[in-house]
């Protein structure tokens, strides 16, 4: 699946969170840029600091983040998510920045999620 065929969100929320990542978790998503990982049910593409995390089945883009830099780190201070639940059925705000996180640690980063979250705020 490429960029141009994922079909971007219709109905996006903004949930807050606080992420950050290090210079090596950047450098592990730029080298990446695109990852098929259809055994989990995720697409995730990386370019201009974005994180587009789509469905792999149907490519709905469900989760989209902006990393900003911050020192000699990045941050996400917002997650979008997809609302309209016929793409998407979560609405727990929790349980959604628990699946992105989870996305992002595990399947891309390879890492645990407490290496991403904040140490200011735990999910």
């Amino acid at each position: 699946m490429e960029k141009e065929n994922i079909e971007l969100m219709d109905n996006p929320r903004t949930i807050p969170v606080r992420l950050r990542f290090t210079a090596q978790h950047y450098e592990i998503l730029a080298k990446a840029s695109s990852l098929d990982m259809s055994e989990h049910r995720w697409f995730v593409i990386f370019g201009d600091n974005i994180i587009h995390c789509c469905r792999s089945w149907t490519g709905f883009e469900v989760f989209r983040a902006e990393l900003k830099p911050d020192g000699d780190s990045f941050v996400i201070t917002e997650i979008l998510a997809e609302g309209n639940t016929k793409k998407y059925s979560c609405t727990d705000e929790k349980e959604i920045v628990k699946s992105f996180t989870q996305v992002i640690a595990w399947l891309v980063l390879q890492v645990k999620e407490s290496d991403i979250q904040d140490s200011k705020e735990k999910i």
